[in-house]
C-alpha cells in the first residue's frame, strides 16, 4: 500500500481529465515498501506538453514556482485551508526527459522532454532499481520495469544500466543509501562505482552525501566500508591510510584503526542529539580522531607531559576536512574535539593532584563543550580495549568528571575572568600592556585555583613590580 496525502489522487484526477497521467516517483514509493515514512513527494506527469497547462492545473491546489529550468520542475506548495491538509507542505512536478551527457560533472547534461515517453524509458535514467518504482495515482497501480521491489525485499542496492556512470554523484549516493537503508550493493554496483571519477565533483555536493550518511544512518560504518570498496576514500587518503594501521602498535587491542574507526562511529551515532550543526561536528570528530594517530604524543599517566595531537598529527584530520567541507567553523571545532580527545583519559587516570586536575577541567570548558569531549571518549573507548571493560571505563570517567564540574559548578565557556579592567583602572593602572599583561596572567592563576576572589587578584596585583 502506497501512502500519500489524498490531495494527490485529486490532483491526480484533474490530470487525467486534461488525457494527462500522473506518476508517484521515486523515495516516496521506495520507502513506503520499505514501511518507512516519507515527507517528499515526487510526481512525473505524462501526456502533458505544455508547462503552462500543468502549472494552471496546479495553481488551482496552491502556489506553484518553477525550479530548475534544465529540468523543468514545478514545485506546488500545497494550501493548507484549500486542501483541508493539516499543514503545507510542497510537491515536485516534472516531466519524462532523456538525459544527454554533454560535460563532466554532475551538472553536465542536456536535458530533452518528450510527454509520450514509456515509463519504463523514462525510468531508465534513474540511478537504481529501487527507485525506479512508479505509483500510478488514478488506477492504483504499481509500476516496476526494473524488478527494483525484488531488490527491495533482497536489500539490495543495483544500478539500472551503463548510464549510471555518466553522474559522479551516484556513487556517493550508492555509499549513503547503503548506510541509511542497511542494505548490500550489488557487486557489479561496485565494480561500475570504481571506475567512476568522483574528484570533478564540487565539494558541497560531496559533503551533503556524507552528511546524509553520518547523520541518517543508525550505523554509519556500513557506509564507510562501502566508501572503501568503491573507491571514494582514493580522493581521501587520510581516511584510506587508517586500513593500514594497527592499533595494536599503539594500544592493547586486536583490531587496526580502521576497525576501531567504524565501532566508534556507529557508538557515535548513537548519542546524536538530533541538532544537525552539533552532530555532524561529533560525528566526523568520531570518524576522524585516528587519523595521524602513527604521529600521536601519548602520555596517559603524567600530567605534566603532553596529551593528544601535536600540530603534525593534527594535519591528517586537516587535509581530509578540507578535501570535504569549506565551512571553517565545522572544521576548528573537530579539530578542537580532536586535539584534546586524550584530555578525558589523562584525567581520569590522574585523580592524585586534584589542584591539577581542576585547573585542566577549568581551561578545557573555556575551549570546547566537556559533554561533547565526554561523547568520544565513551564512543572510543567502545573500540577499544584499555583498562578491561571499555563501557565500564567510559562509564566511570563520565561520572568522574560531571561530578567535579557540578562541585566546581563548570559550564560550557562559563568561566569569567574575577579580575577585570576595571578594577585595574580604579587602582590607578591604565590600559595598555600592562594592563593586558596582569589581566591574563590574573586569569590562568584564576584557572589553575590560585585567585578565587576579586580581593586576592587584587592583593595578588599589589605584589607584582609594574
Amino acid at each position: 500500500m502506497i501512502k500519500y496525502p489524498p490531495v494527490l489522487l485529486e490532483i491526480a484526477e484533474t490530470i487525467l481529465a486534461e488525457n494527462g497521467k500522473a506518476i508517484l516517483v521515486g523515495g516516496c514509493v521506495r520507502d513506503s515498501f520499505l514501511k518507512m515514512e516519507s515527507k517528499d513527494f515526487d510526481i512525473e506527469v505524462f501526456g502533458i506538453a505544455n508547462l503552462y497547462l500543468l502549472k494552471n492545473i496546479l495553481s488551482r491546489f496552491g502556489s506553484v514556482s518553477t525550479v530548475g529550468k534544465s529540468f523543468g520542475v514545478i514545485k506546488l506548495k500545497i494550501d493548507q485551508y484549500k486542501n483541508k491538509v493539516d499543514k503545507p507542505f510542497e510537491v515536485d512536478f516534472s516531466f519524462p526527459r532523456k538525459d544527454f551527457k554533454i560535460n563532466a560533472g554532475h551538472k553536465g547534461f542536456e536535458t530533452r522532454f518528450d510527454p509520450d515517453m514509456s515509463y519504463a524509458e523514462a525510468a531508465s535514467r534513474r540511478d537504481f532499481t529501487i527507485n525506479s518504482i512508479g505509483y500510478d495515482l488514478s488506477s492504483n497501480t504499481i509500476i516496476d520495469p526494473f524488478d527494483g521491489q525484488k531488490d527491495i525485499k533482497n536489500k539490495i542496492l543495483r544500478h539500472i544500466n551503463h548510464s549510471f556512470i555518466e553522474d559522479p554523484l551516484r556513487v556517493l549516493r550508492a555509499m549513503q543509501l547503503s548506510s541509511r537503508l542497511n542494505f548490500r550493493i550489488a557487486p557489479e554496483t561496485i565494480n561500475l562505482c570504481r571506475k567512476v571519477n568522483i574528484s570533478e565533483l564540487p565539494k558541497e555536493r560531496i559533503f551533503e552525501e556524507f552528511k546524509k550518511l553520518l547523520l541518517k544512518s543508525e550505523k554509519p560504518s556500513t557506509g564507510i566500508k562501502y566508501a572503501y570498496l568503491l573507491g571514494i576514500t582514493d580522493m581521501f587518503q587520510s581516511l584510506k591510510d587508517l586500513a593500514n594501521i594497527p592499533q595494536s602498535i599503539l594500544e592493547r587491542s586486536e583490531c587496526n584503526l580502521w576497525d576501531h574507526t567504524l565501532m566508534t562511529l556507529d557508538r557515535m551515532s548513537e548519542y546524536k542529539t538530533g541538532n544537525e550543526k552539533k552532530d555532524i561536528i561529533l560525528m566526523l570528530a568520531a570518524l576522524c580522531h585516528n587519523m595521524g594517530k602513527e604521529m600521536k604524543i601519548e602520555y596517559i599517566t603524567e600530567f605534566d607531559k603532553r596529551c593528544g595531537y601535536d600540530k603534525y598529527g593534527l594535519m591528517p584530520v586537516k587535509l581530509f576536512l578540507s578535501k570535504l567541507t569549506n565551512e571553517k567553523y565545522i572544521i576548528k571545532e573537530v579539530l578542537m574535539l580532536i586535539k584534546y580527545s586524550y584530555k578525558p583519559f589523562q584525567l581520569y587516570f590522574n585523580t592524585n593532584n586534584q589542584d591539577k586536575y581542576d585547573s585542566i577541567l577549568r581551561k578545557l570548558s573555556m575551549k570546547l563543550p566537556i559533554e561533547d569531549l565526554i561523547k568520544l571518549a565513551r564512543a572510543s573507548c567502545h573500540g577499544s580495549d584499555m583498562s578491561g571493560s571499555d563501557d565500564e571505563t567510559a562509564s566511570e570517567i563520565e561520572e568522574q568528571i560531571t561530578g567535579r564540574m557540578k562541585v566546581l559548578n563548570l559550564t560550557t565557556k562559563s568561566i569569567k575572568p574575577i579580575l577585570t579592567g576595571a578594577h585595574l583602572k580604579k587602582t590607578g593602572i591604565k590600559a595598555g600592556p600592562v594592563m593586558g599583561r596582569l589581566l591574563k596572567e590574573a586569569f590562568a592563576r584564576q584557572l589553575d585555583g590560585k585567585i578565587t576572589t576579586i580581593q586576592e587578584a587584587l592583593k595578588w596585583v599589589e605584589e607584582q613590580s609594574i
